[in-house]
């Protein structure tokens, strides 16, 4: 996140306009070149 110059705000703001509601369902997480975040949660456990 320092690499990016991203807050934590920012990246919880991103994560809910993903309906992304816990950091902790993230298991990667991407910068795009156009400043986009782009997230891989894991896999649901059903």
């Amino acid at each position: 996140m320092r690499k990016e110059l991203l807050t934590k705000d920012e990246l919880m703001t991103n994560l809910r306009e993903n309906g992304i509601e816990n950091l902790s369902d993230v298991k990667k997480a991407f910068v795009e070149s156009e400043g986009n975040i782009s997230f891989v949660k894991f896999k649901d456990k059903e």
